[in-house]
């Protein structure tokens, strides 16, 4: 999101003698068009600095936001007579910090076809500035199109504009959203038809960063076992309030085991059918989408991850692996370098080592990969290697992609898992017997230790990273020392880190026994403010106000022996936390804050669904997925009823599926 300009300049001096009327082409202009006399006036030129407040006012409501940031340059009155939202708009940027670091979001594309119908509906009173800056960007976009240009410069001033444009839609549109959320008391959770193929089962399901495209890999039935693991794809589009199956032309025969959205460019789905790599497009004349081949690994070699990187750059990771001849083990990297609108032939990179850990950074364009120990392994030293590869557009590699090796030394210890900060400027690094470090980058990848003393974790059934969790500016860091304990780490002013607080759950009557190895998943809101603390039989949320401890605010848990387990997880904007639990009645309750900023239950329906993953929700935070074995998948999308500011706010509300 582009920051909004706030300062001023000051005020030229009005001209008040009158000009002849051959100095007409040198009267003041604004927006390309000179301002002339008005009729009866002697045909004196009216001033630009000094035209009336009202009208000042009525003009620059009727242009786009990106306008009212070059009318505030002009001088102290016009300043004064620009609209509000600019500065609102700045004023809740710098309240969010962490909104530089969210993942790319092009949220524009899918504003005329999901976001503006959403918006008016419930009558946001933000849709005319979000009318008029769609617009200009429309208008911006279709200049840039109809080229060519004569010169670069011409160019490059084309596609700034349009970026600039976009970039205001796609701010004003976050903003519209989180208020939305926030200030209303009730939402509901609308069931919306999804065409599903019978006894298909969801196996991964992957919302586009527009968020409407919809892209869900499945598993057929059959009664062989080969055949029961074939997984199809389906791509679903949201169109006039639905979601409607898309045409894939000339699909692959080959299972499907990888998918990917790229965001640059966008509404390019990403496909992975044995060693090749497809990417799809829709056609303009049909609005069916093809495929074509993006890049090819060894046919001996298993795609496990393809990445889109911020750049339009995308990454395919694949490898060998043979318990009976490991000496016929490797790995392949592929870079595929982004061209405007296509991709040059990927460039390929072999390796004997296989990846222990893989951790990326699409939004800086930075991969970390941990392999085993280094040469210099000893019986008592333990050498672990990184292998780091960042985009550095001075480099003399292919496509300015650099790499370099990093050596981490742990006595009796191997690494086990490295996660990025937000703003990929620090890495946090876990290792097998439950010690984190945490290490700071520089512009090459070079790793500086950070002096912290981060608490020892015991070793946990669950992924690793579930036990760890940024806060969304990447300041502050929380770690789950067992189920019962948190401990919190932060960056003060000066840049330093230091342990915080310890949060701990104290023992209660009617509490489980449960080992320090169960399961244990914690995340922090984007703001710091709420924490969900999850674990096999219940979920909390508490909540820290400034100068005050924590307190709990939510607690749910489920029977002994009920299954599933519970689920709980962030929503995209408002700071809002989605609960699935059997409680003993299984429903999805929705919290988020109010406008005093107090946590409060928004919204709950009854299913007997499951959550469908950490990818089953929109970036807009709009739609849900969920799904459970043998069943057709549930889209949930999230609604504000009419005249929701008037109820009880102590009455959530409810619907049946």
């Amino acid at each position: 999101m582009t920051m909004l300009p706030q300062g001023t300049q000051p005020s030229p001096t009005p001209e008040t003698r009158p000009a002849p009327v051959t100095r007409a082409p040198s009267l003041p202009c604004a927006f390309g068009y000179s301002l002339a006399s008005r009729p009866g006036s002697s045909r004196l030129p009216a001033c630009a600095q000094s035209l009336p407040t009202e009208l000042l006012c009525n003009i620059f409501s009727f242009l786009p936001l990106d306008a009212h940031s070059h009318c505030a340059l002009v001088c102290r009155h016009w300043y004064a007579c620009v609209p509000p939202t600019r500065t609102r708009l700045a004023r809740w940027r710098e309240q969010h910090p962490w909104l530089p670091y969210l993942p790319c979001s092009r949220l524009a594309l899918s504003y005329s076809s999901r976001i503006y119908p959403w918006l008016a509906r419930q009558h946001c009173p933000l849709v005319p500035e979000l009318q008029r800056q769609h617009h200009e960007w429309l208008h911006q976009e279709n200049h840039l199109q109809q080229g060519p240009f004569r010169h670069q410069q011409d160019l490059q001033t084309a596609q700034q504009q349009e970026q600039t444009a976009q970039s205001f839609l796609t701010g004003l549109v976050l903003y519209s959203l989180s208020q939305q959320v926030v200030q209303a008391r009730h939402l509901t959770l609308r069931p919306v038809p999804l065409a599903w193929p019978d006894q298909q089962t969801v196996n991964r399901c992957l919302f586009s960063h527009c968020s409407r495209w919809l892209a869900v890999t499945c598993i057929i039935p059959g009664g062989g076992i080969n055949q029961g693991r074939s997984r199809v794809l389906h791509l679903y589009g949201y169109e006039e309030g639905s979601w409607r199956q898309q045409t894939l032309v000339g699909a692959p025969d080959k299972p499907v085991s990888v998918i990917a959205f790229t965001a640059t460019p966008a509404d390019r789905l990403l496909s992975a059918h044995g060693p090749d790599v497809r990417i799809w497009r829709k056609q303009a004349h049909t609005g069916d989408w093809h495929s074509s081949l993006l890049c090819r690994t060894l046919s001996s070699y298993s795609i496990y991850m393809i990445t889109a990187m911020r750049n339009g750059d995308i990454i395919t990771l694949s490898d060998r692996r043979r318990a009976d001849a490991l000496d016929s083990t490797g790995f392949l990297m592929l870079i595929s370098l982004c061209q405007g609108d296509s991709w040059a032939p990927a460039t390929a990179y072999f390796d004997a080592f296989l990846p222990r850990i893989t951790s990326l950074s699409s939004r800086s364009c930075r991969l970390v990969l941990g392999g085993g120990c280094s040469q210099q392994c000893t019986d008592t030293r333990h050498i672990n290697s990184l292998h780091f590869w960042y985009k550095d557009p001075g480099a003399n590699s292919p496509g300015g992609w650099r790499h370099h090796q990093s050596l981490v030394e742990e006595q009796n210890d191997y690494l086990q898992g490295a996660m990025f900060s937000p703003g990929a400027d620090l890495l946090l690094l876990r290792f097998s017997q439950g010690l984190f470090s945490l290490w700071a980058l520089d512009a090459q990848c070079r790793l500086c230790q950070i002096p912290l003393a981060v608490p020892r974790c015991q070793p946990a059934r669950t992924g690793w990273n579930r036990l760890a969790h940024f806060r969304g500016d990447g300041r502050q860091l929380a770690v789950a020392c067992s189920p019962h304990r948190i401990q919190f780490l932060h960056s003060t002013a000066s840049g330093a880190w230091q342990v915080g607080d310890t949060l701990e759950r104290p023992f209660q009557a009617d509490d489980r026994r449960e080992p320090d190895d169960t399961h244990c998943v914690i995340r922090l809101s984007s703001s710091g403010r709420f924490l969900m603390w999850l674990t096999a039989w219940r979920v909390e949320i508490w909540q820290r106000d400034p100068g005050n401890p924590w307190r709990r605010v939510v607690e749910r848990t489920s029977p002994e022996g009920a299954h599933p387990m519970p689920q709980a997880g962030l929503l995209r904007h408002g700071e809002a936390i989605w609960t699935l639990v059997a409680d003993p009645v299984q429903s999805l309750c929705i919290h988020g804050p109010d406008t005093q900023g107090q946590l409060i239950e928004k919204g709950r329906i009854t299913t007997t669904d499951i959550h469908s993953g950490s990818n089953a929700q929109s970036a807009d935070g709009l739609s849900l997925l969920l799904g459970r074995l043998g069943a057709a998948p549930v889209m949930l999308h999230l609604d504000v009823p009419a005249n929701s500011d008037s109820r009880d706010p102590d009455r959530p509300e409810h619907s049946g599926q």
